[in-house]
């Protein structure tokens, strides 16, 4: 919502840095959001489940998710407003 708005500003116009750090940002979500399951299988088959990841499974979806939301709300803030120029 935050980078939808910024961009439909009369000001805005795309460069090819915005499109760069967009798939960077895609690419980066997509990396750690597999590393979950590859921790969960590691720990299944090499350590025999004696972490138990499974057991923290939500704690981590819920935390990701917060942590993922917050930090696109603060990144596309920083961004449209400005606050160092304040």
């Amino acid at each position: 919502m935050t980078i939808y708005d910024g961009s439909k500003r009369d000001e805005f116009t795309w460069l090819i840095d915005y499109v760069w750090g967009i798939t960077i940002w895609g690419i980066g979500a997509n990396i750690f959001y597999s590393l979950g399951i590859l921790l969960e299988l590691f720990d299944w088959y090499y350590l025999n489940n004696k972490i138990g990841i499974k057991r923290f499974r939500y704690l981590f979806y819920i935390g990701g998710l917060f942590f993922s939301c917050i930090w696109t709300l603060y990144i596309g803030w920083v961004y449209f407003s400005k606050p160092y120029l304040w």
